[in-house]
């Protein structure tokens, strides 16, 4: 122990319990974060199951890139799927055993979000309100009704295959960049005053700010297509 290092702070019998941390002043803060000492990526690998490594690199340095792919033990992990239906490009590996339910919900998809349509799949039965409700036939059969009349009727990448070219005309008139939903497209500084970092300042947090993008919301252009492709052609 007489080799260890500490800070200042840390050489009176500091006690690192949260209200000794913030007690601390926002250096010391920092300082800490970046002890020589602190726990590294590896050292956190015992607080999971079924651990794997996927990708392992010395490019920078020994071990210095290492990804692996765990569990959390007896952690159940539910996975709210709502913006499946709207997005592109997602492949999602379900065989974990922690994951123990997944959700979808139809509101984000139809303009049917009054119905409160969803779905959940559970691995194991367990009682809430809504297996309750389930057990005495008290749940809403017309909201279900409608959920699946749309369900039958469309198929679930219906939405961003009706407005992809809509989508792809707008975001590129627009100098943005294509996110993995239809909804939204990510701008550059130019669209700064959209993006979400004066919220994240004045809830006093401080997260590194450059790491939040200027999240654009399309939805009113693409409800508007035609009228919204004239108005670009006309102002080109």
């Amino acid at each position: 122990m007489a080799n260890r290092f500490q800070y200042a702070f840390e050489k009176n019998g500091f006690i690192y319990s949260p209200e000794s941390i913030a007690s601390l002043t926002e250096y010391e803060k920092y300082q800490l974060s970046f002890h020589p000492e602190r726990p590294k990526y590896l050292d956190y690998l015992s607080l999971f199951d079924d651990v794997k490594e996927c990708l392992h690199s010395e490019a920078f340095g020994t071990c210095l890139i290492q990804v692996h792919r765990a569990e959390f033990k007896g952690v159940p992990v539910l996975l709210d799927c709502a913006y499946y239906t709207i997005a592109q490009g997602l492949n999602i590996n379900l065989n974990f055993n922690c994951i123990d339910t997944i959700t979808f919900s139809l509101s984000k998809t139809f303009p049917i979000a009054h119905a409160r349509v969803g779905m959940r799949y559970t691995r194991h039965g367990f009682q809430d309100g809504q297996k309750l409700h389930s057990n005495i036939n008290y749940d809403n059969r017309i909201s279900a009704g409608i959920g699946l009349h749309f369900i039958n009727k469309f198929p679930s990448d219906y939405i961003w295959l009706k407005y992809k070219k809509a989508y792809n005309t707008f975001v590129n008139a627009l100098g943005l960049k294509q996110s993995q939903t239809i909804l939204f497209a990510d701008g550059d500084d130019r669209w700064e005053e959209f993006g979400r970092r004066d919220i994240l300042q004045s809830y006093g947090l401080q997260d590194d700010q450059s790491l939040y993008h200027n999240r654009i919301c399309i939805t009113e252009l693409l409800e508007n297509a035609e009228l919204s492709e004239k108005v670009l052609n006309v102002s080109n």
